[in-house]
């Protein structure tokens, strides 16, 4: 070999620890972005399903009669 290769074996081996590292952090931090984006999106899907599901829902109307509660308050101020 020559001297050039071996240099760059040297130079690449010195650095081999380096670099399985850097990429041991790349792969993990690819790892949890993935994750964190699967979640927000299943977050997002279930929410949207749930709100579409209760705007279906019927709606219960009530009324409410103030007769009683306004005589009584009229009883009061006199």
């Amino acid at each position: 070999m020559s001297q050039a290769k071996v240099d760059e074996y040297k130079k690449s081996k010195s650095n081999r620890k380096k670099e399985v590292k850097r990429k041991k952090i790349k792969k993990f931090v690819a790892k949890v972005g993935s994750i964190l984006i699967l979640l927000v999106l299943v977050g997002w899907a279930g929410h949207s399903i749930y709100v579409g599901y209760q705007n279906k829902k019927p709606t219960e109307t009530v009324e409410v009669k103030y007769d009683k509660f306004n005589d009584y308050l009229n009883t009061l101020v006199e």
